[in-house]
């Protein structure tokens, strides 16, 4: 009797730890946008961070020549995709031709991985490893709200 108790105990332990962690995530979060909408030194920081994570410092043209200049990282990117123009696929190096050109990449044992059936509970294990706190997807339900639902059978009628 003692057992079984101590087990729905360290559940209910697991089950509310969870909830605590995942609401202090989110308050984190909610702490994040407080201060980034606060215009502060802060939130500058963060802005110029981000812009040069996404900025091109230098890039190589078709010649193999290195541009640091904005006028010719430009014209880089400009004459590679000019000279894609009227071209065939197949025709076109592709972005990882060395790779390509070095043999197979996968092998036959895990390409019959890949295209092998999978059970439910494969499909369980996998969605249990994604964080519940992870953005929503593209039908406006996160990985949480198919956890919390997975018990719950549905039959179709047609």
């Amino acid at each position: 009797m003692l057992i079984v108790k101590e087990v729905q105990l360290a559940k209910n332990y697991q089950k509310w730890n969870l909830a605590r962690n995942q609401y202090l995530k989110r308050k984190s979060k909610v702490h994040w946008l407080y201060l980034v909408n606060m215009n502060t030194k802060f939130f500058h920081r963060m802005l110029k961070a981000r812009r040069n994570t996404n900025r091109i410092f230098n890039i190589r043209d078709n010649l193999g020549v290195t541009r640091n200049d904005m006028n010719g990282i430009a014209g880089a990117f400009v004459e590679f995709y000019t000279s894609l123009l009227g071209t065939k696929s197949r025709d076109r190096m592709r972005v990882c031709s060395a790779t390509v050109k070095q043999g197979h990449v996968v092998s036959p044992k895990q390409r019959g991985m890949m295209i092998a059936e999978f059970t439910i509970e494969e499909m369980k294990q996998a969605l249990w490893d994604i964080s519940g706190d992870k953005a929503l997807g593209p039908d406006g339900y996160g990985s949480q709200f198919f956890k919390d639902c997975w018990g719950i059978r549905v039959i179709k009628e047609w």
